[in-house]
């Protein structure tokens, strides 16, 4: 009687992996169409409604006229504001003191995070170091080209070979962005970790810094168009095929974790181009049907306090 019970008895079913997807946006163009990019930030705020979607503001934007009314409005929609980097200096004292400066563009925004860095490293051999040293405590979407400031002799050695191989150094940042570490398991890319060292920083050593990474997609636009040539934000077509495509990496994502687990799938939409009204308010209209299929939306905040 007692195995009979026992035989009754199922073993409950794991929990299904979920994936949230992190947007941010990269306003860093402010030499170019400066007020058309300030209008698309508003834009992209607006149609993002209560999405918890952040805005990574770099120093040209930030000295537009309106982008702080711009980035304060963000913040009362419950949305995130915080650094985007691209930073200039190269040694480790200088990255720092640069770093703390910029931070300073922040006092006006209430609520910003410009402790959270988009844009953060390179390949500069002390980034990790100098950011720390600056207050920061999370650097987003590393790229390739960011491999070559890894010890080439130490327990990262492959990525920075990797980086080498690929021609990064000539290539530079935007010519060497596939989101990083690009060795070893892509998972990886879907969970936070933390390093204390510029050395070794594609290895989770449990650091000061926290970095958060891209899966595969690189930005927004382009990824339902093969050439570069063609990217652009302009029509509601290209809204929607850009939104399939995403889907379709959100769906591989989710494929590469176990059950239980929770991912996160940082995406970037940057203002180098500037994106039309048609286009972004079909791309939020397929953003929110992609959600419906049991994806999430997090904000950094969610994703970092983990």
């Amino acid at each position: 009687m007692i195995q009979a019970l026992l035989a009754c008895v199922e073993e409950p079913e794991a929990p299904p992996a979920t994936l949230a997807l992190v947007l941010e946006v990269h306003a860093e163009n402010g030499l170019l169409q400066p007020e058309a990019e300030v209008a698309m930030v508003e834009a992209l705020s607006a149609a993002a409604g209560e999405l918890p979607i952040s805005f990574g503001l770099g120093p040209e934007y930030l000295a537009q006229a309106g982008a702080v009314d711009a980035a304060i409005a963000a913040l009362g929609r419950g949305q995130g504001v915080n650094m985007h980097g691209d930073l200039t200096a190269t040694d480790a004292e200088s990255r720092t003191t640069e770093l703390a400066r910029r931070m300073l563009d922040f006092a006006p925004l209430e609520g910003a995070r410009p402790d959270i860095v988009s844009g953060l490293c390179d390949a500069t051999p002390t980034w990790v170091e100098a950011s720390v040293a600056a207050g920061v405590t999370a650097g987003l979407g590393p790229v390739e080209y960011c491999q070559l400031s890894l010890d080439p002799g130490g327990a990262a050695g492959e990525a920075y070979a990797v980086a080498e191989a690929s021609g990064c150094a000539a290539a530079g940042f935007t010519g060497c962005h596939s989101p990083a570490p690009t060795v070893g398991p892509d998972r990886q890319r879907l969970f936070p970790w933390r390093t204390e060292s510029t050395a070794t920083w594609t290895v989770d050593d449990g650091g000061a810094l926290a970095l958060v990474g891209g899966f595969e997609a690189d930005a927004v636009d382009c990824l339902a168009r093969a050439s570069t040539e063609d990217c652009g934000y302009q029509s509601a077509a290209d809204a929607d095929a850009d939104i399939a495509a995403l889907g379709r990496s959100l769906r591989r994502a989710r494929g590469r974790l176990n059950a239980g687990e929770h991912g996160t799938y940082y995406l970037t939409w940057s203002t180098n181009r500037i994106a039309t009204t048609e286009y972004i308010e079909a791309w939020f209209a397929g953003l929110d049907a992609l959600l419906g299929e049991g994806f999430e939306a997090e904000g950094l905040g969610e994703v970092l306090g983990r």
